[in-house]
């Protein structure tokens, strides 16, 4: 580790593998992973930039605590400090953080469905890319989808999408040059659709050969047929027809599609409304920050933007008016600035929106309230991926940029199970001190 950009640090320590070091300044307590003790550091890693991948928590304490005496327990999974002077033995439970398995390898991420049921999983071989099709539950193989070359001496990176519905699968390799902003020509472009239902090809899609790979995509089920959109440079193309949407743009162009799950409408990140197929404008670009993120709720009611500024605008599903904004709840970063929100997912009932951010922290929002539920879930510190909920709202799949997909119990039950599985059921003496004021039951 070259340096630790962090203001304040009153004392710092490795854990006994060095794999982790931990800091407290006043009214803080901070935890980086060591990427120099790793054998391939990630090359996307800026080491300066604590929030992209090597700090993984930041977490407020007490300004009463004044704490010293920090140390790492890896093997209980937990940090502790000393406290008050001296006089008490604080503990954080951060078995999430210490034990995760980090992959230092830079490796296409898997994406899962709308539903949630399955997650697609990009498979490397040679110049060709294919995706592994599973059960998110099970892990069982669905099936495979056919590889799609990419270029000669590159490794193929996947852009990928499912319908809102989860008929269909669409994916390409994006070969990107060292620095991907001065890409040079590509020779023509492959799109492979997959139905889910049929478990075949369902359409393979050859984009004019100089043309640049689409980079995002997005595929409609249009009455069984699958029609493939993506943004080619600046313009937003029908891929399936070969036929641009929107005219070129000048400045910055948006990133990211989304696609109303009951409707004909595609949402850009820069504000653009667009029904489909024929690309007529409902509405046009704003001047607001692009985001990392968008989605719709599954009822196409809700439109969910993450504005780059570590806010969530919400639309209605015709983006015709704001629904509010939730703000608050996510830390800034370590210069004060807002940390982005990388991933959105809405429950299938609508009601809880689930948000990642690029510090790798994840909140659960109330939509009908508009306010924060709980803390923070517990994650690996990796900046998130993609978020998918399950088909009942019981759970949520995470996947950060450079650890293995978890999931995440969200019923009460559930969580009442794995508290007692950690920590057991309490002693008399401990209900008396802590709950004096309710008669002591077996709670485990």
């Amino acid at each position: 580790m070259d340096e630790l950009a962090q203001r304040g640090l009153t004392e710092v320590c490795f854990s006994p593998d060095s794999r982790f070091v931990v800091g407290v300044t006043n009214d803080r307590l901070l935890v980086w992973r060591n990427t120099r003790n790793t054998r391939n550091p990630p090359d996307w890693q800026d080491p300066y930039n604590e929030w992209d991948g090597s700090m993984l928590l930041n977490l407020p304490l007490s300004p009463q605590d004044k704490p010293f005496s920090v140390r790492i327990d890896t093997a209980a999974g937990v940090i502790r400090y000393m406290g008050m002077g001296g006089r008490t033995v604080r503990t954080i439970n951060a078995r999430d953080i210490l034990t995760a398995v980090w992959d230092d390898k830079k490796r296409p991420p898997s994406l899962p469905s709308p539903t949630g049921h399955v997650t697609a999983v990009p498979r490397n071989t040679g110049h060709k890319l294919s995706y592994e099709l599973r059960d998110t539950g099970t892990g069982h193989l669905i099936g495979t989808t056919p590889g799609v070359r990419s270029l000669p001496g590159r490794a193929p990176q996947p852009v990928a999408a499912f319908s809102p519905d989860g008929r269909f699968f669409a994916s390409t390799p994006v070969s990107r040059p060292p620095d991907h902003r001065n890409a040079s020509v590509t020779p023509s472009q492959h799109v492979l659709v997959w139905d889910m239902d049929l478990r075949r090809p369902a359409a393979d899609i050859t984009m004019r050969r100089g043309r640049q790979p689409p980079d995002p995509l997005a595929v409609v089920n249009a009455g069984g047929k699958p029609v493939v959109y993506g943004i080619v440079s600046t313009q937003v193309w029908d891929l399936t027809n070969s036929k641009p949407l929107t005219p070129p743009r000048e400045g910055m162009s948006a990133t990211r599609m989304a696609l109303h799950p009951r409707t004909s409408l595609m949402a850009l990140n820069d504000g653009t409304v667009l029904k489909l197929p024929t690309g007529r404008l409902l509405r046009d670009r704003t001047e607001r920050d692009l985001g990392d993120a968008m989605t719709y709720s599954t009822s196409g009611d809700l439109l969910a933007v993450a504005d780059g500024s570590g806010r969530i605008l919400l639309y209605d599903g015709a983006t015709t008016s704001p629904r509010g904004a939730l703000v608050g709840g996510e830390p800034d970063g370590p210069d004060g600035t807002p940390v982005a929100v990388t991933a959105l997912a809405f429950s299938p009932d609508g009601r809880t929106l689930a948000a990642g951010n690029r510090a790798g922290g994840i909140r659960l929002w109330d939509i009908p309230s508009r306010t924060v539920i709980g803390a923070p879930l517990p994650t690996s510190g990796d900046r998130v991926r993609t978020l998918a909920f399950s088909a009942d709202g019981q759970s949520l799949h995470i996947r950060g940029a450079s650890t293995r997909p978890r999931t995440q119990l969200l019923a009460p039950e559930h969580l009442a199970a794995e508290l007692c599985a950690r920590f057991g059921s309490l002693t008399r003496g401990q209900w008396t001190t802590y709950i004096p004021d309710e008669e002591y039951r077996d709670i485990c």
